[in-house]
């Protein structure tokens, strides 16, 4: 069981700012993912119950987007390296692409459902986000114009496991 404890460090003094501790649930709402929304004052994390925002200076937390278990379950989640897009992808196949801006969420169908999805990259411009699943190989999603930019589906390379995009893009 995940102990669902956030902290939140400044690095360069060694010290912790601010720490929240999360109620654990018996139905797995346990934290899958932390990244920061931009500007950088705010930590973003992500519960299988929905996106949460937390301000470490306020100690506040709000529940942003709800995710409904019967149509949507998380498998792995992203933030564009300015901090102002969140991706969500779902073991049905479904991509949550988010506005962090306005909070702002679209639905796309990416994969196959149960097509397990593995791991997500993005770009080091933050305008692509790759996806590796179990089923449909390798996926690029075009976070600017929101559709397919690529998919690669090879029957001989097996499951991918991990994805990254050389510095220069």
């Amino acid at each position: 069981r995940f102990e669902n404890i956030l902290d939140c460090w400044n690095p360069n003094l060694a010290k912790r700012l601010a720490t929240i501790r999360l109620k654990t649930t018996a139905d797995g709402h346990d934290i899958s993912f932390v990244g920061f929304r931009a500007p950088g004052n705010e930590v973003l994390f992500v519960r299988n119950s929905g996106v949460h925002v937390w301000n470490p200076s306020s100690q506040l937390v709000e529940r942003k987007i709800k995710f409904n278990a019967a149509s949507f379950w998380p498998c792995v989640h992203g933030i564009s390296p300015n901090g102002l897009t969140l991706l969500n992808v779902s073991e049905q196949g479904a991509l949550l692409q988010t506005d962090l801006s306005n909070w702002k969420t679209e639905r796309f169908g990416v994969a196959k459902p149960s097509a397990y999805v593995d791991t997500i990259a993005s770009s080091p411009d933050g305008q692509l986000a790759a996806f590796a699943t179990s089923r449909d190989g390798i996926f690029v999603w075009d976070i600017i114009s929101k559709q397919p930019w690529l998919k690669w589906k090879k029957s001989n390379f097996g499951n991918p496991g991990w994805l990254a995009f050389s510095p220069d893009g």
